[in-house]
């Protein structure tokens, strides 16, 4: 799917390349729907695990220091493949159910909320819920808009450090009560 796009792969190639029989292949998946929504699943997922443990081993710290710990959790494992990750933005758009996308997007956002719950400086109660949102929101829109939008040739370096940037200054205002962040 990468080397000829997703439209253009056909069952039989992708059979071919996993070395097994279009009819095994059959077994597994119903079509290359469900290839693809899978394989974005454990890329999600894959991810959310590497996210989690940044979370556990960061309790206790800084929001702001748990907030660059999680974006370069993120951007390092964006920066091993950039072509895969690009690649899965622009599918997920195409073969993901609204239902799905929900559902992954509220677990990173719930992840988010664990992550600033724990910090030493935690938000307020009140605010906890919309600043992870506004958190993941930052880092989710820039990620996947960079990377639908550039392709493989993103500048990872840019793309970690403007988010650095942009969370840095949203969470010190949403978590030390200025600019509105009351």
């Amino acid at each position: 799917m990468l080397e000829r796009g997703y439209a253009k792969a056909t069952i039989r190639e992708i059979a071919a390349v996993a070395g097994v029989s279009v009819g095994t292949f059959y077994e597994y998946f119903g079509d290359k729907e469900s290839l693809a929504a899978l394989t974005i699943h454990h890329y999600v997922k894959t991810l959310a695990t590497r996210m989690r443990a940044v979370v556990d081993a960061r309790r206790g710290e800084r929001g702001r220091a748990v907030a660059a710990a999680l974006i370069d959790a993120q951007v390092d494992a964006i920066e091993q493949d950039p072509r895969v990750w690009a690649a899965m933005f622009a599918i997920e758009r195409k073969v993901s159910p609204i239902d799905a996308y929900r559902r992954h997007y509220d677990d990173y956002v719930a992840l988010w909320r664990d992550a600033l719950a724990g910090a030493s400086d935690a938000p307020a109660d009140a605010r906890l819920d919309v600043t992870a949102r506004v958190a993941h929101a930052l880092c989710y829109g820039w990620v996947s808009q960079s990377l639908l939008t550039q392709g493989a040739k993103v500048d990872v370096a840019q793309l970690r450090d403007e988010l650095h940037r942009a969370a840095g200054a949203y969470l010190a205002a949403a978590m030390d009560g200025g600019a509105g962040g009351e």
